[in-house]
């Protein structure tokens, strides 16, 4: 897993489909960032590995 993010910047609303395939569709493996850990660079270890 990479950390990545999302911004319409645009004056228009945005709809985003999310596409999933394999074998487990679940969400229970997503790992939510808060602003204010992305202000202070706080990252999980998994971001840190990939970086």
């Amino acid at each position: 897993g990479a950390v990545h993010q999302i911004e319409n910047r645009a004056r228009v609303g945005l709809h985003l489909i999310e596409v999933q395939c394999g074998g487990y569709l679940g969400e229970d493996d997503v790992v939510l960032l808060d602003e204010a850990d992305r202000a202070a660079g706080g990252l999980p270890d998994f971001a840190r590995a990939a970086e």
